[in-house]
């Protein structure tokens, strides 16, 4: 059982989400982006995974990386959301 679930994660790592694009684009890695924004890798890396969702997001959360994208909240969860 756990086996299986360490396969399915692996395979929702490569997926893509919006959040990822959104990062690509801008050139910058996870961990960038993690710095940029003041936000730990792992929710970084958790939102492009899909496990946690940008919508759902904390507020503090989607205002810091709508921070580091230069967007506006509102921008960030249209795009991403």
């Amino acid at each position: 059982m756990k086996l299986k679930t360490i396969a399915n994660h692996g395979a929702m790592a490569h997926e893509k989400h919006p959040l990822g694009d959104l990062r690509r684009e801008r050139g910058l890695t996870q961990q960038q982006l993690a710095n940029a924004s003041g936000l730990p890798l792992t929710t970084i890396q958790k939102l492009e995974s899909g496990v946690n969702k940008i919508g759902k997001a904390r507020v503090d959360t989607v205002i810091a990386l709508a921070k580091a994208f230069d967007m506006t909240v509102e921008e960030l969860v249209e795009y991403a959301g």
